[in-house]
Order: C-alpha cells, then structure tokens, then sequence
C-alpha cells in the first residue's frame, strides 16, 4: 500500500479555537508553518450542533503543503484536526498499523503532531500529557527542491521541449 493522505482527529481537547489564535499571534509555538498561512474563521451568530452560539475556527499551514492542523469549535465542544499528506502521511501509516496495538496509536499521533507544532502553554501541556515529539524527518529541503524542479520541468517545460526535438533539426537544439 501506498499512503498519500492522513487525518487525525481529537475531540474534546482542553483548549478553544481562540487559545490557538492567540498563541499563534503571540509566537507561542513552534512549528515549520508559517505564520501567514493562519486563516480564522468566525460565525458569531452561527449555533454550533450542540445549540451553542458562535463558531470559530483557526488554520495553520497550506492545504498544498504535508501538514496542516484544523482547530474549531462547530459542533460543539473543540476538536483538533491534523492532516498529513504524501511522504509523511505514508511513514506515519505504516508506523500506525505497525504498533503492536491500538493502545500504542495515540502516543504516536501526538508525537508526530509536535514534530509540526508544539505550543508553550498549560492546555498544550494538559493535552499533549508528557509524550514527546517524534523527530522524524521524511526529506531534507534539497531534496525537496530538487523533486519539485523535476516535476515542474516533467509538466511545463517537457512537452514543449518534445515537440522541438520531434521537429526541429539537431542544429536548433
């Protein structure tokens, strides 16, 4: 099998949207997101699915990019969504269905969410319960680079250059 996207979902943490803003606004974290990827979404009049009033939500990272985190509050009580996509969401698949049981998941989804954000308050602290980070690295930025250079050229510039090496003479190449 090959993993190309992962999502990990917690209900109920013990933090709202708005902590998360507020943390992100006053660089309280760390994470490899930058910070202008932040979008925040408010409804105030908006009755969330548990009859409350007002939604909020918060996003850090680029829906293009390999993680992404989601916090909101629109049916009821805050849920954190983290999204993993490609290289990352496959190691951490095999990682998943590799533990020796279902017990050993959520320390390993933690993990792998502080490896992408780590905030430095106590509701982080209450949530994250003492697991420390994953320190997995699935590519170094070279690489990176170079694979989107490839792929850019693969889709841009690759037909075109076909068409003049099918027509044109090796004088013009």
């Amino acid at each position: 099998y090959q993993y190309k996207r992962l999502d990990f979902a917690f209900d109920n943490v013990p933090f709202t949207p708005q902590e998360v803003e507020g943390a992100i606004r006053e660089d309280q974290l760390r994470t490899l997101a930058k910070r202008e990827t932040m979008k925040i979404h408010g409804s105030p009049f908006e009755t969330r699915d548990n009859g409350k009033l007002g939604t909020w939500t918060v996003e850090l990272g680029s829906s293009t990019s390999q993680r992404m985190i989601t916090v909101y509050n629109k049916r009821g009580p805050t849920r954190l969504e983290f999204q993993m996509r490609d290289k990352r969401a496959h190691y951490i698949a095999c990682e998943l269905f590799g533990a020796a049981n279902i017990h050993a998941w959520y320390p390993i989804m933690i993990r792998h969410l502080r490896d992408y954000v780590d905030f430095q308050s106590s509701w982080w602290d209450e949530f994250t319960n003492g697991i420390g980070r994953a320190y997995t690295t699935v590519s170094n930025p070279k690489d990176v680079s170079m694979e989107s250079l490839l792929e850019w050229f693969d889709y841009q510039v690759g037909p075109a250059f076909s068409a003049i090496v099918d027509t044109q003479s090796p004088d013009v190449i």
